[in-house]
């Protein structure tokens, strides 16, 4: 019998194109900027990357599983042993609704607490992505050690 779990999920709603805001995602250049400190690529359907956050000391390998038009699938180890995340974006004219699922987190008292420290952190990268595209502001560039 499968244990119980449940996927973390984040709907925000940015006030740029859906292109700019998927090319914000996909491309390192840009997600250096307000996510990641380094990545060995694009993200692209087949891709194998490691991204890197110097200001905590970590690094992680990204499967990258699927990349279209309106969604990026990949699988990392971020979550604990390695977690699904589907980044799905839906345009509404020059609006972008963008949903951060990932999961499954076992629902047990460590799953659960690695399921609130992922909401946290896609709830962190939603706020970061739209004040550097609405404003240019890199969130992460006075954290220590970058």
């Amino acid at each position: 019998m499968d244990k119980p779990s449940v996927p973390v999920r984040v709907d925000y709603t940015i006030e740029r194109p859906l292109t700019e805001v998927r090319e914000a995602i996909v491309d390192p250049r840009h997600m250096t900027q307000y996510f990641i400190t380094n990545s060995s690529g694009r993200m692209e359907t087949g891709a194998q990357l490691v991204w890197e956050w110097r200001d905590v000391g970590a690094k992680c390998d990204v499967h990258v599983h699927e990349v279209t038009d309106d969604k990026i699938a990949f699988r990392w180890a971020a979550g604990g042993e390695g977690t699904q995340v589907t980044l799905s974006l839906e345009a509404a004219g020059n609006t972008t609704k963008l949903v951060a699922t990932e999961g499954p987190f076992e629902m047990s008292e460590q799953g659960v607490a690695l399921a609130l420290q992922q909401t946290q952190g896609w709830t962190d990268f939603c706020c970061s992505l739209r004040a550097y595209l609405h404003h240019g502001v890199n969130l992460r560039k006075n954290k220590p050690a970058d």
